[in-house]
């Protein structure tokens, strides 16, 4: 074997090893970023939950309150429905925020596994150059 092939045969080995390193490198960011998307939804779920059962909670002191002051509790509906649509409108806020950070995040992983892609194929086609000049 000549020098110059055993150049070409050595650093196709080493390129190798560093492209298996990036390859795992890369399915492991991957894999954070599609976790990350499915902890931002989960924690908004447990956040418009909440939002939820303290909506839930007022409401009822709110109703207690005025069904032992001995007020008409019909006349306090107007001001629980503006806390009902207030809460609403606060968590449909969480999830639409929520799903946009999911989204890019799951772009990201796209992002990741077409540059991981793209990296192997034009690693391959180097190869198949170096070793088409190799007998020569």
């Amino acid at each position: 074997m000549s020098k110059k092939g055993f150049s070409t045969l050595m650093n196709s080995a080493k390129n190798t090893f560093n492209l298996l390193k990036e390859w795992q490198d890369s399915k492991n960011t991957e894999k954070d970023y599609y976790l990350q998307a499915h902890n931002t939804i989960r924690q908004s779920r447990d956040e418009t939950e909440q939002l939820k059962r303290k909506n839930k909670e007022e409401r009822g002191t709110a109703i207690a309150k005025a069904g032992a002051s001995g007020i008409n509790v019909s006349s306090f509906n107007d001001a629980l429905l503006y806390n009902d649509l207030k809460t609403a409108r606060e968590v449909y806020d969480k999830e639409q925020n929520a799903r946009q950070q999911a989204a890019g995040l799951r772009r990201q992983a796209a992002n990741e596994r077409r540059n991981r892609k793209s990296k192997a194929f034009s690693y391959t086609v180097g190869l198949l150059s170096d070793f088409g000049s190799f007998g020569n």
